[in-house]
């Protein structure tokens, strides 16, 4: 929970938890030289957006995707572009449009241990609404942003367990004669990963 002073994540009550990185918005140097990045927290609004040291990271895959954009920017920047280098970049995107885009996609993708949390995504679909992304938590550690029509096709039954899970948990808060769930049906709060950091937000209202 935030702190009556202020509902920013720094000055809430110190968790020892972890979150969700969604995204690196951008980079900076501390006063004594080291690393610090602006993290975009999954399920939180842009208001709990925080800078947080790249020891923070539990590991550094969003730190890896963040330089990565950034130098292909630095790039495009230094380097006009020419006919050549068009030719060069569509091939290169024409490379990349035949490779999975999802670690789920792939061949030999690993194990999934659970969905997170599902929350309303940046894009809107054909009817106009928010399309749905699913927090996914592989068994090796890493995590990913996953659109939940991509899940209906490579984890149907994962999706279809998580919403079990969510519907078991609001039918027994509906009936308060029912004693007890079966164990391991009831969805605790979505711990979070790629940082330890404590950016201590309050609780989060993804699902």
């Amino acid at each position: 929970m935030a702190s009556s002073e202020t509902d920013t994540p720094r000055n809430a009550e110190k968790k020892q938890k972890t979150y969700y990185v969604e995204e690196i918005l951008e980079h900076r140097k501390n006063e004594e030289g080291g690393d610090e990045y602006l993290v975009k927290w999954f399920g939180y609004d842009p208001k709990h957006n925080s800078w947080e040291s790249k020891e923070s990271f539990t590991d550094d895959i969003k730190i890896q995707e963040f330089e990565r954009r950034r130098a292909e920017m630095q790039a495009k920047q230094e380097d006009p572009t020419t006919n050549a280098k068009a030719d060069e970049d569509d091939a290169v995107s024409k490379k990349n449009a035949n490779q999975p885009k999802y670690i789920i996609q792939r061949h030999d993708k690993p194990e999934i241990l659970n969905i997170v949390g599902i929350k309303a995504g940046d894009n809107d679909t054909e009817g106009g609404h928010r399309e749905l992304e699913a927090m996914l938590a592989y068994v090796d550690g890493t995590f990913e942003l996953v659109p939940t029509r991509v899940l209906k096709e490579f984890a149907p039954v994962h999706l279809a367990q998580y919403y079990e899970k969510k519907l078991i948990a609001q039918f027994t808060h509906m009936q308060p004669n029912v004693k007890e769930v079966e164990p391991g049906l009831a969805e605790s709060e979505p711990a979070v990963i790629q940082s330890t950091c404590g950016a201590n937000l309050p609780d989060s209202d993804a699902n």
